[in-house]
């Protein structure tokens, strides 16, 4: 059985559609770990309102692809994602520009205490370590 990517990736909806932005990048956790952070964003009840980001959409994705002949069995992959997708403020109410929104997370430049929080230090961490909440 191949391994099992479990990837997590932050996009701009409607950059991605609009402007043809790709997603972030932002590395792997376990199933288990995926699953974990999406009820800690369950958790968080509301984004606040001094905040970029007006919200934040977290999807959890499972799926595999299995090929059977008469001769064989063959699993060719099963990938888990969570796609976490940021809904911007209008710009004059955020620090920088929507569409340098994700590269500024991935720099460790975003200054949003609620993005630091619950979105950069957990996937950024290095860059945001000497960052407060």
């Amino acid at each position: 059985m191949k391994k099992i990517e479990n990837d997590i990736e932050l996009i701009d909806f409607l950059g991605s559609w609009l402007h043809g932005k790709k997603p972030l990048h932002c590395g792997t956790l376990s199933e288990r770990q995926l699953k974990r952070y999406l009820k800690h964003l369950y958790k968080i009840g509301k984004v606040p309102q001094d905040s970029c980001i007006e919200s934040i959409e977290a999807c959890f994705f499972n799926s595999g692809k299995v090929a059977i002949s008469q001769t064989d069995r063959d699993l060719q992959y099963w990938h888990n994602s969570l796609h976490i997708d940021l809904r911007y403020k209008p710009e004059q109410e955020c620090k920088c520009k929507p569409e340098d929104c994700l590269r500024n997370i991935e720099a460790g430049k975003c200054t949003d205490p609620f993005m630091i929080k619950h979105i950069c230090k957990k996937f950024f961490a290095e860059k945001y370590k000497d960052k407060q909440k």
